[in-house]
């Protein structure tokens, strides 16, 4: 690919007038000043392990393909086939600072590529960061229950039963929970931003159904 794309800071005034450039997708706008406010562009251009091409002044950087995939996600889309679109929407690429999308095709590519190089953990770290910067500025009372802290992790194969949530005799399939039953584990504030994929559920496993 000869030509370079990257993402750009816009700055915009803001009318309310008929137009036929309207776009359904507005909302992204709050998305991307938030990632903003947290620094998630500057983070991911520093994430060598997401910058995947022999020359970088080719082709599409990194923060476009986390940009696209996150405004696809918060948007309620879900494939590669649904990011692709978005490139066909110019109200919503001007308002985000995004000239131009890649396709499905390239994406998919820079996703198996930017996994194989250790993007993965690259972009799990970034997440710890955004899930330990976000309480610290939040009021308290929008995420404490009683005054502690309570994490509900759902998954259509983990049953959670605790002190704070309701216990559950039948999973999504309508079977008996059975041995998938787990326990609600509270987790100090201060361990959220330590929290790994493989420890962000619940812990401790109760080996028989209670019911």
């Amino acid at each position: 690919m000869a030509k370079h794309y990257t993402k750009k800071e816009v700055r915009f005034q803001v009318e309310f007038r008929p137009s036929e450039q309207a776009t359904a997708h507005g909302g992204q706008l709050a998305v991307n000043a938030f990632f903003d406010q947290f620094g998630l562009w500057r983070r991911v251009q520093q994430a060598l392990a997401l910058e995947v091409r022999q020359h970088k002044g080719k082709g599409y950087d990194p923060v476009v393909y986390v940009a696209q995939t996150l405004f696809c996600l918060t948007s309620g889309s879900v494939s590669l086939a649904d990011a692709e679109r978005l490139d066909e929407d110019e109200s919503v690429k001007a308002l985000l600072g995004l000239k131009k999308c890649p396709d499905q095709s390239a994406l998919g590519q820079w996703l198996r590529q930017a996994g194989a190089a250790g993007g993965v953990e690259a972009l799990r770290q970034i997440n710890r960061e955004l899930v330990a910067w976000t309480p610290a500025r939040a009021p308290k009372e929008r995420y404490l229950h009683s005054g502690r802290l309570e994490c509900f992790f759902d998954d259509t194969q983990i049953e959670v039963s605790g002190t704070s949530f309701q216990g559950t005799k039948l999973n999504y399939d309508g079977n008996l929970a059975g041995a998938s039953i787990h326990l609600a584990k509270k987790i100090p504030l201060r361990q959220i931003s330590s929290l790994s994929p493989s420890k962000s559920c619940a812990r401790k496993r109760v080996s028989k159904s209670r019911y």
